[in-house]
């Protein structure tokens, strides 16, 4: 006994040329498609390194905050090194407790790089990568004498802030925050 299968001749298949038609259209919208999606990925991987950048220099003033020494002398990357691995707090409130960034891989760290800088004993995270010029920069640094921790900000004009600062939490004019008038 014989089983005939009348798929083809029923008009349920698609014709060659419906899909030469088809592989046409992807060939035409592939190469419109694909730069915006590197460059989706390419800001991905640039916000991860901001993100990155922060979280070394949050982790640097407060292990400095706490007693911890992570700065190595002009070496940004043995600063960064360092921070990464850590330490324990041995005096103080945070005495016992571990400042440091374990999880952060050498290519992390490498284009995190990028948006810090040592000045001095200061590491400064800055809004954008080094590439030369003038390079806004958002400075942390605490000083052991006045305990408290100040951020000098570009923007800090804008929030009504001094010359030598601004406020340490907003960056926002006065009368656009709630209960200012």
């Amino acid at each position: 006994m014989k089983i005939q299968d009348d798929s083809f001749q029923s008009g349920k298949a698609f014709s060659l040329v419906e899909m030469l038609s088809v592989i046409a259209v992807i060939g035409i919208i592939s190469p419109i498609a694909i730069p915006g999606i590197s460059n989706i990925r390419e800001s991905a991987e640039r916000a991860s390194a901001q993100r990155n950048a922060q979280n070394l220099a949050s982790v640097f003033v407060s292990a400095q905050a706490a007693g911890l020494d992570l700065l190595v002398d002009s070496d940004l990357s043995g600063t960064i090194s360092n921070i990464v691995q850590g330490g324990f707090a041995s005096e103080g409130v945070f005495n016992g407790s571990f400042f440091g960034l374990p999880g952060l891989n050498n290519e992390e760290q490498a284009d995190a790089l990028a948006y810090l800088r040592l000045e001095g004993d200061t590491l400064k995270y800055q809004l954008t990568a080094q590439k030369g010029g003038i390079i806004p920069a958002v400075t942390l640094a605490f000083d052991p004498e006045n305990s408290d921790t100040e951020v000098n900000d570009p923007s800090s004009q804008l929030a009504g802030g001094s010359e030598g600062g601004g406020n340490p939490i907003n960056f926002l004019p006065e009368d656009m925050l709630p209960g200012f008038k």
